[in-house]
């Protein structure tokens, strides 16, 4: 399972600051520098550490347009949800929560990778 904590501990030059923000679970300076709401739970620490860093990586800084923003969730739901970890679960009768919550990410992110999954990968979950 992808741990965006081990990337910040294995990278000096990267922070997390986790503080009250107004609109958003987190955000980037895209230099380094990583807010999160401190209202988050663990789950959505993870999701939102996982968006803010794919942002640094792209070398965004500032606010991206929609289009921006739509591949980093979509990068960010393919990162943490691996077609492996739904493959595990194909053909169960389970909810989208109770799905997120065993893949520990959050429904929006579960919902990101499932509708932006290709038709081959739903052949895929469909065999298994």
């Amino acid at each position: 399972m992808f741990d965006p904590w081990e990337i910040i501990h294995e990278t000096p030059q990267l922070s997390v600051h986790v503080t009250r923000l107004e609109g958003m679970a987190g955000c980037t300076d895209g230099r380094g520098r990583i807010w999160l709401d401190d209202r988050l739970t663990e789950i959505e620490k993870r999701c939102a550490l996982t968006h803010e860093l794919l942002h640094i990586l792209r070398r965004h800084d500032g606010h991206q347009d929609d289009a921006a923003e739509a591949q980093i969730r979509e990068e960010t739901a393919r990162v943490l949800v691996p077609m492996a970890a739904l493959q595990e679960h194909a053909g169960e009768q389970i909810s989208l929560w109770a799905l997120a919550e065993d893949l520990h990410v959050t429904e929006a992110v579960l919902r990101d990778r499932l509708n932006t999954a290709s038709a081959g990968e739903w052949e895929v979950l469909r065999v298994a």
